[in-house]
């Protein structure tokens, strides 16, 4: 990729900075520019009227005058509902009392006619604001206040309804949608202008669409969307921008008390726990109480307003959990099964009698029977083996969320406007069930909270410094403190003073096993700066931006980990366990005994601990914490124009710069490669191209393999100078002549609208940081086990037993990492690019809009997207095994014909016959490769059947390595490359180092992140239709409707080829769904005093009849596309398959009251089970009898052997799309969510209002689809699940009721 750096960047920018007459601009706060023009009763145009726009609520006064033109702009207009008023001597003032403003997003006002006469005289115009945008080409659309706090949502995080809106994908919970098919580096959620995302998981797939700073329904004013060019005011952040404004006080008291409640009771049951059980298993507990108020009002009228909004969350969880436990015999030391003596065998007398530790281990003894008195009243079921009983019992938690939200508005002068919003939310969850963090046994003590501070502020300044220039600043934090995870556990909290891994059972300590607290903060630091400048046909804006992101982690362990287990090759008690001690005792039987001797005795197999590098001190501490710290700046610059060429076209246009810096580290936890070229290994690289495939040949690398320091403030990669953003596009009202014909057809004031902009995005920081961490240096093992040598240190003997604690202690280890520091063979090396790219995304629409009443407008549109230059997730493995340049795979060829020809020759289940050396048989061949790694033989000796003396060839896990039926020539490779023996072999035969691997300097990987050959890119492309009707009647609504076109990804299959775009049925991805209607509505019923039917009602019947509101959202979409993966199909085309993948509830094959769900035909699953269970033991190649008809098999029972993932043949060449994936339709997904609303006046400014809410109104189950292959049991293949979410809406499925209440004054 060619680079402009340096000055000579800076000299273009600086270029088109000046140059440009650079839509007007938005500062992410919110605010907008209200446009308009003002005519005589000839239509001709009225220059020097005087243009007052005064808004409803606060009385701020906006002022400006009509050019020469009769035009007139407001700049850096706030959000809210204006009075505009024009006047000029000689003419009647004209008042347009209910002019909308929408944040973001210009507002243009029908023409003003100003009739002759005084100016005392008025003519008061209603319904003024037009319903097309005729200002920009940005696809841009706006929730009101009505439509967020009236819609019926299962959560009341504003976030959520976003969902509702065209482009946005939404096949899992809420945080998993995407928007526009991008990555979710390219979405910028912001509030008041302050990026809230989570800097860390900004770019992960679970987090992107998620808002660390919730958006609350009450404290949000408004929301604002752009989905497809954004201009160049705000494409330095991302391609897609989702716009929070905090609701602000007025000149009137207002406010408002509210609680919603939803009950368990009440819900109906989710469709797997009614019907996948018998008995049914009970709803899941959804008892949740929101409760809250907010009020808003002048402490100086027209001066100083102030806003509050406090709301409560509580939950009261349970869910069920299964744990693993002791029967009464053995926790006696009893060691009962089946077949043997009456009461079992005591092993304690047992050991006694031989000589060995025959009495409990005291912490062992304590734990257990600390467990043991859990188990009252619970529901105990028998094991999976003799020893173990299975527990089922119900664990409970409490999550408390609160989210107070504040802002102050004060108008310094006439033109000085200053506020500040600020949020504070605190989450608190006892225990963590999210994370498994809740006690492991029933009223267990040991359970891992999660706490968190979520703080925000944002300040804002609006200055008039003439009458057409405008200046907005701004300056936002947050996220400066953490999240506290389960850091109210103390090391003593431990039985035992360690962390105890144990057999046969769960460990007593949280459900998830954590032995670790940590803290994660993720702070942003927001600047930003905009001149609006109204000048002659332009409205112009300049500014820049600041951004500073950062992602603070530490993390510590509790106490040591010891794990007991029994070694059967040091253990002095191992010759007690036999058939003569156990009589009737299977192979199983006895490894019960041994490891339920073990844990009694608490015999010690090893101690695991990490040494962590102290940033500060530079040096390892035991038992210390992991703590790094990492930051990122960013800078934008931008021009932008709009410029109102005619009075039906307007011209957007503009230029952005920006800079991202590389991120660099806080403190000095990380490490680096050396050199970037020891990726390669011994390899090397040719022309600064990687010698991926020697074929065995030494390459040109030294081998070497160390990593340094990467020292605070270091970046670890170049700044990409080369970002310059163009934005284009136009809005043009086609002229038409009203009462046309065409005027009946495209109304009296059609719009074109078209636009294209570029847009940079950033990655998390988790994204980087992990990449690093992953590199040696910043932390070391601290181990004892028998494979290093040092579980029984020289003096001592076996056993080890957790009672003699001063034996167990932490082995010696370096005091500081020595730079450049060894890479060890087990390790992985990480490393970005040196020439590692800013992300960035091209988009643009053309569409076509059109008013259809006075309060409705439609518009047809095409949007696209491209994304590129993201960063693959943890970075691309460019060590690639290598069985294609080297002639393995021929070999391998090769060793399947011996073994069928051994077997053939000698039998089947034969010694002889179950083996694939090279017997020298007609149709054999010799295997040199083989020979070298499994026997150290050069290839000269090959020839001779007698050399062939490994019994590896006969082992029997290699033997079902070549099987014909699901061969993996690949995994025999890589064994022969990380088993250390065999390793040595092949080196000692005279194959060198990198035969298999380009760099065979460790066995963790090679990842590398930024190069432009992985890049991952996606394309998108969809037709979106969208209905919008104001308020109007007592009815708002929005419809969409989207078709994709094509939804495209990248992928990389190997170092071969560049990476091949995913080109699924039509173009669409995984995951994406083709068709997607949605539509919410806020109706006010007709019906009571002041509406159309029976307007003239008495009090009281009106207390009946009127006040009803019927609102609702609902969503119908295609199935997302669901891949099979790297399979074959037999029997079936892919047309076939789409056709047979659907959904069927059958009975059960065993309890007809269960009812199971699946996607494919009994007769394909059937087949497939028999076609993935092989065996190296048949002539069929199957352990049982051989598929027929249609079925899924392994992608190598074909015929197929596959150098890498996806390939067949010789060459192993790929092109097109993705090979050898199989892809569907899953099943469609519908939600209707209704609510009905009875308001109720109680004096002229209270009113009370009682709501009722059915989420999933229709009770539909939107069962997830499976592509299962590979399970060799009937229930693998069955749907498991259906929309549900616990995390995020707590939602558990079925449907939901929702009552609440709430008090307006």
């Amino acid at each position: 990729m060619t680079r402009v750096r340096g000055r000579f960047c800076s000299i273009l920018f600086l270029a088109g900075l000046l140059m440009a007459l650079g839509a007007p601009a938005y500062a992410q706060g919110g605010s907008s520019t209200l446009v308009g023009t003002v005519v005589d009763s000839s239509g001709a145009f009225i220059p020097g009227a005087d243009v007052v726009a005064k808004n409803n609520a606060t009385a701020t006064e906006y002022r400006t005058v009509t050019d020469s033109a009769g035009r007139y702009a407001i700049p850096a207009i706030g959000a809210g509902t204006y009075t505009v008023t024009v006047s000029l001597a000689g003419f009647k003032t004209v008042i347009l009392p209910d002019i909308e403003v929408i944040a973001n997003t210009p507002a243009s006002v029908k023409a003003v006619v100003l009739e002759l006469g005084s100016l005392q005289e008025s003519v008061t115009v209603t319904g003024a604001t037009e319903l097309v945008q005729t200002q920009t080409a940005s696809v841009t659309t706006t929730l009101t206040t009505q439509q967020i706090s009236r819609a019926p949502l299962t959560t009341r995080n504003t976030l959520d309804f976003v969902t509702m809106l065209p482009g946005v994908n939404q096949t899992q919970a809420p945080r998993y949608s995407t928007i526009m098919g991008l990555p979710g580096g390219a979405l910028n959620i912001t509030i008041d202008g302050l990026n809230v995302q989570d800097q860390a998981l900004k770019s992960s797939t679970s987090s992107a669409f998620f808002a660390y700073i919730n958006p609350r329904l009450d404290a949000v004013e408004e929301v604002t969307v752009s989905t497809a060019n954004p201009g160049a005011e705000s494409s330095g952040q991302g391609a897609v921008q989702v716009r929070f404004q905090t609701r602000s006080g007025t000149n009137t008291f207002q406010g408002s008390v509210y609680h919603y409640m939803r009950r368990t009771q009440w819900n109906t049951n989710y469709w797997f726990n009614q019907n996948q059980n018998y008995p049914s298993l009970p709803n899941d507990k959804a008892r949740i109480d929101t409760f809250g108020g907010r009020v808003g009002g002048p402490i100086l009228k027209d001066r100083l307003f102030f806003f509050f909004n406090y709301e409560e969350f509580r939950q009261p969880q349970s869910v069920s959990r299964t744990r693993t436990v002791l029967t009464p015999e053995s926790l006696a030391g009893k060691m009962v099964y089946v077949g043997g003596p009456a009461g079992g065998v005591d092993l304690f007398a047992l050991a006694a009698a031989n000589g060995q530790t025959s009495t409990y281990d005291p912490s062992m003894k304590k734990i257990l029977e600390d467990i043991n008195a859990t188990l009252s009243g619970q529901s105990i079921t028998a094991g999976s083996n003799s020893v173990t009983n299975t527990l089922t019992f119900q664990t409970e938690s409490t999550g408390r969320r609160i989210y107070p939200t504040g802002r102050i508005d004060l108008n310094l002068t006439k033109k000085n406007r200053i506020g500040v919003s600020g949020y504070l939310q605190r989450f608190i969850s006892k225990p963590d069930m999210l994370n498994s963090r809740d006690p492991a046994y029933p009223g267990y003590k040991m359970q891992g909270n999660q706490t968190s501070w979520r703080p925000s502020v944002m300040f804002n300044w609006r200055s008039v410094l003439g009458a057409n220039l405008v200046n907005e600043a701004r300056v936002g934090y947050m996220g400066w403190k953490g999240t506290h995870f389960s850091d109210n556990i103390t090391p003593g909290d431990f039985p035992g003073g360690r962390h105890i891994v144990m057999p046969l059972i769960n460990r007593p300590y949280m459900i998830g096993g954590a032995n670790n607290y940590e803290i994660r903060s993720s702070p942003a630091l927001n600047i930003e700066n905009t001149l609006n400048w109204i000048k002659g046909r332009h409205s112009l804006s300049f500014g820049g931006a600041f951004t500073q992101v950062g992602y603070n982690d530490y993390f510590k362990y509790y106490v040591p980990y010891v794990a007991l287990g029994f070694d059967t090759t040091n253990d002095p008690a191992a010759g007690m366990f036999n058939t003569a001690n156990f009589p009737g005792a299977s192979s199983a039987d006895l490894s019960n005994a041994r490891n339920l001797y073990a844990l009694l005795t608490g015999r010690v197999t090893s101690l695991n601990n990490t040494a962590f590098l102290n940033p500060d001190t530079g040096k390892y501490e035991y038992m210390g914490p992991w703590q790094y710290w990492v930051k990122q700046k960013e800078f934008g610059f931008y021009a932008q124009d709009s410029w109102k060429i005619t009075s039906n076209l307007t011209i957007n246009y503009g230029l952005r710069y920006q800079l991202q810096l590389p991120f660099t580290s806080a403190n000095k936890f990380f490490t680096q490669l050396s050199d970037y070229n020891m990726l390669y290994g011994i390899s090397g690289a040719t022309g600064g191209k990687p010698n991926y495939f020697y074929s065995g040949t030494p390459g040109t690398g030294s081998g070497v393999l160390t990593v340094k320091e990467l020292k605070a403030g270091e970046a670890p990669f170049d700044t990409d100078w080369n970002n310059l953003a163009p934005s284009v596009g136009f809005a043009w009202r086609v002229p038409i002549t009203p009462g046309s014909a065409w005027s009946k057809i495209l109304s009296d004031d059609p719009v074109v609208r078209a636009g294209y902009s570029k847009s940079y995005t950033r990655e998390g920081l988790s994204a980087t940081s992990n990449i690093f961490a992953a590199n040696p240096g910043g932390s070391i093992q601290v181990f004892r086990n028998q494979t290093l040598g040092n579980l029984i240190p020289a003096g001592q003997s076996w056993p080890l037993l957790y009672r003699e604690t001063d034996r167990l202690g932490a082995p010696p280890f370096p005091e500081s990492p020595s730079y450049p520091l060894n890479v060890a063979f087990s390790n992985s090396i990480n490393a970005f690019a040196a020439d590692t790219p800013t992300p960035w995304v091209h988009s643009f629409n053309v569409g076509f809009q059109r008013a259809i009443t006075k309060s409705m407008a439609m518009e047809i549109r095409y949007v696209g997207t491209r994304a590129r230059g993201g960063w693959v997730d943890g970075g691309r493995n460019i060590n690639e095994l290598n069985i294609l340049e080297n002639g393995f795979i021929d070999e391998f060829k090769r060793a399947q014909a011996n073994r069928q020809i051994n077997a053939q020759t000698y039998g089947w289940g034969t010694a002889a016959g179950n083996s694939f050396k090279y017997n020298g048989l007609p149709g054999q061949s010799p295997l040199p490769i083989y020979q070298a790694f499994f026997s150290g033989k050069p290839a000269s000796t090959a020839g001779n059947p007698a050399e062939y003396t490994a019994p590896a060839y006969g082992n029997t896990t290699y033997l079902g390595y070549h099987t014909p039926t699901n061969p993996l020539p690949g995994t025999m490779a890589a064994l022969f490359f990380s088993d250390a023996t065999y390793r040595a072999n092949g080196i000692a035969a005279g194959y060198p180092a990198n035969f298999f691997y380009m760099n065979p300097g460790m066995s963790g990987g090679a990842w590398v992140t930024g190069r432009e050959q992985d890049a991952l890119q996606s394309n998108y492309d969809a037709v979106q239709i969208e209905l919008r009707r104001r308020m109007s009647s007592g009815l708002l609504a929005q419809a969409s409707y989207q078709y994709i076109v094509r939804q495209q990804s990248t992928q990389n299959i190997t170092v071969r080829e560049d990476p091949m775009w995913v080109d699924l049925e039509r173009g669409r991805s995984e995951g994406s769904s083709r068709h997607a209607f949605k539509i919410n509505w806020v109706w006010e019923l007709p019906f009571g005093q002041g509406k159309r039917f029976a307007s003239g009602v008495s009090r009281g019947l009106n207390l009946i009849i009127g006040g009803w509101t019927f609102d609702g959202t609902g969503r119908i979409q295609s199935g997302p596309i669901l891949d099979f993966g790297n399979v074959r199909l037999v029997g079936m085309s892919d047309a076939d398959l789409k056709k047979l993948f659907k959904l069927r509830i059958v009975p059960d094959r065993t309890n007809p009251r269960i009812k199971r769900v699946f996607m494919l035909p009994d007769d394909v699953i059937d087949n497939t089970i028999l076609a993935f269970s092989t065996s190296y033991n048949t002539a069929s190649g199957y352990s049982g009898a051989a598929p027929q008809g249609r079925y899924f098999a392994p992608i190598g029972s074909g015929g197929c052997l596959q150098p890498f993932a996806g390939a067949c043949g010789e060459n192993g060449r790929v092109t097109g799309r993705l090979p050898n994936h199989h892809y569907v339709t899953g099943p469609m997904f519908m939600r209707w969510d209704m609510s009905l609303a009875k308001r109720i006046e109680l004096t002229r400014k209270i009113n009370a209002e009682l709501r009722l809410e059915a989420l999933n109104v229709f009770d539909r189950p939107n069962f997830f689809g499976v592509t299962t292959t590979g399970g060799t049991a009937w229930t693998s293949y069955q749907v498991t699940g259906a929309y549900r979410d616990f995390n995020n809406t707590q939602d558990p499925g079925g449907r939901l009721v929702q009552v609440s209440w709430r008090l307006n004054f």
